[in-house]
């Protein structure tokens, strides 16, 4: 098992795409995807689960006009931990 300081994130990030030009904010965030359990954030620990959702990151760009990319994110610190756990 890997350490938490060895552990990088994967995350497709966009500008906010609002169909609506008026209420887009300019923020670049965590693109979201529609699963059977509802809208979730496009984030994982391994990169092959993320590159598997490059055509639907494609097909929204084409439709906002906004361009979105797979980034890598390294460890840096523990911000805050809960009490309980090991």
């Amino acid at each position: 098992m890997k350490k938490l300081q060895e552990i990088e994130l994967w995350a497709w990030l966009g500008e906010d795409d609002q169909m609506d030009v008026a209420r887009r904010t300019g923020e670049i965030g965590i693109k979201q995807s529609l699963v059977p359990a509802g809208m979730i954030p496009m984030v994982s620990v391994h990169r092959h689960k993320m590159e598997h959702h490059f055509d639907a990151a494609e097909m929204q760009a084409a439709v906002t006009g906004k361009k979105i990319r797979l980034c890598r994110f390294a460890f840096v610190e523990v911000v805050r931990e809960t009490k309980e756990g090991e």
